[in-house]
């Protein structure tokens, strides 16, 4: 789309095209951050395995799960016609400690009979028999967790299908490796080490032995003496850990917020507010946004005012509605929630008569639809608002709530023009002309246009008197309009002036 934007400019000469925000931007940063996290896992990952199999070569042979389970996984995501985003990377880096488990307790129990004085070979085909059954049930446990998610239904199981097929594939690559690869490895090479590992890695082995031998002597054989108490602790605790969430101490939700640097904020004057006085109050809280928005930190900023996002897309256009739009740079030195706590107290005091609403866009989409949203419908086909303002009235006093709107405060009257058939077919009219007088007859009708040198084309615009917008009853002159009260429909005729 930015490639293309050079050759519409010289299609359009007399517009100007300016890239307000590509939310293509946080997807990319998103993606950095997992691919950044799961280099830091697998390296970290290394560093552990090196201080506790106390071997570079252990490690090494137990870090080969990683890319090989890893290798395997993008295979199978190539053949399912999966791609990677942050969803299977995330699941990648999740997985890097799932992969190392199989490895890492075959290599254990085969040091463990190298220990014992059996030869290379013997204690890696003695290690790997004797401990491959639980490796099994290790990796098996973790299969049948996460495998039916891939097969969950909704929006939830769009997305995490890939999640549970990265994690089932890599999970069963890795016991694969662990039965073949890793006792190979250890019995022709690892085990032949002569290497002796460095002072700090001693230290660490030295320290962590003691731990072990402290636990395994003093606290193993009090708990045993005195097993009652450990229970019912371990009882209470479990008791009071699913109680967070019923309680409320642990909060629920579907996907957690996400800052992605994008504020709105929708303004709402009463139903009838002349379009001009919104303009110039949209420009004044524009010129507020500037000063209280670093311009290090802003990206762009677009200020509308007759219209505004609706949280299920599209705009919705209201003269009495505005809306502005700030994004932020990704190196910002102040956060997107602090912006807003600062934006809406300063737009309220500038414009105390409206009804403003400052969020941060928090799904993945980028749009202003926040963690909230209900949609209101009856089933009747009766009118839902008195319904709406309950509900309404429910969230805005529901503590934590900031910003709650009703998208049927504001609405403008409206009224009904039921055109009598029967009149109509007598006198010859159709429905569009009579829907056409009355378009004239309460708002405007285009009726033609001019050309002009320096404006271009120029609407002839049909407005009747505003004397004659304010009721239903014909007028005396009138002869072809048509009016309508109700159920009565009454086809007059008259010759207003164009204005």
């Amino acid at each position: 789309v930015i490639a293309a934007l050079p050759a519409l400019e010289r299609t359009f000469p007399g517009v100007q095209f300016q890239v307000a925000h590509v939310q293509s931007t946080f997807t990319e940063e998103q993606v950095e951050s997992v691919e950044h996290t799961l280099v830091e896992g697998i390296v970290l990952t290394a560093i552990v395995m090196l201080f506790f199999l106390g071997s570079w070569r252990n490690a090494v042979v137990v870090m080969i799960a990683i890319p090989t389970s890893l290798g395997v996984t993008l295979f199978a995501m190539w053949m399912m016609g999966l791609t990677l985003d942050t969803i299977s990377l995330m699941a990648m880096t999740l997985v890097i400690g799932i992969l190392i488990d199989d490895s890492t307790v075959v290599l254990e129990n085969v040091q463990r009979h190298y220990d014992a004085g059996e030869a290379p070979a013997d204690a890696a085909l003695n290690g790997r028999s004797e401990i491959g059954l639980a490796a099994i049930v290790i990796t098996m446990v973790d299969v049948v967790v996460f495998l039916p998610i891939a097969f969950a239904g909704g929006q939830v199981g769009q997305n995490l299908h890939e999640f549970a097929i990265v994690i089932t594939v890599a999970t069963l690559t890795s016991l694969f490796v662990s039965f073949t690869v890793t006792p190979t490895l250890a019995g022709l090479w690892s085990l032949k080490s002569t290497w002796r590992p460095w002072a700090p890695i001693r230290w660490f082995n030295q320290k962590f032995d003691g731990l072990r031998s402290h636990y395994a002597e003093r606290w193993l054989p009090v708990a045993f003496a005195f097993p009652w108490p450990i229970v019912i602790g371990s009882a209470v605790l479990c008791v009071l850990a699913f109680l967070l969430v019923p309680s409320g101490f642990v909060g629920e939700e579907y996907i957690p917020a996400e800052d992605q640097g994008i504020i709105f904020a929708q303004v709402a004057f009463p139903a009838g507010y002349p379009l001009a006085q919104t303009q110039a109050a949209m420009s004044r809280l524009e010129a507020a946004t500037k000063e209280i928005v670093t311009s290090h930190d802003l990206q762009f900023e677009t200020t509308i005012a007759g219209a505004f996002s609706a949280a299920y897309g599209g705009f919705a256009q209201e003269g009495n509605a505005g809306q502005i739009s700030v994004y932020l740079n990704s190196d910002r030195t102040t956060s997107t929630n602090a912006y807003v706590a600062k934006l809406l107290p300063r737009f309220q005091q500038i414009e105390p008569g409206a009804t403003i609403s400052v969020a941060g866009a928090t799904q993945q989409g980028g749009g202003n639809q926040q963690q909230i949203d209900e949609l209101i419908e009856t089933s009747d086909g009766s009118d839902p608002t008195p319904y709406a303002a309950k509900v309404f009235a429910a969230l805005k006093s529901t503590p934590g709530a900031t910003g709650v709107q009703n998208s049927a405060a504001n609405a403008a009257p409206q009224m009904e023009i039921h055109f009598n058939p029967v009149a109509l077919q007598a006198l010859d009219v159709s429905s569009g002309t009579a829907a056409a007088a009355v378009q004239a007859a309460f708002g405007q009708a285009v009726a033609s246009q001019i050309e002009t040198p320096n404006l271009g084309l120029v609407n002839i615009e049909v407005i009747y008197p505003r004397s004659a917008q304010t009721t239903c009853s014909p007028s005396r002159s009138a002869r072809r309009a048509v009016r309508s009260c109700g159920s009565a429909t009454s086809l007059t005729s008259s010759t207003y002036p164009l204005r």
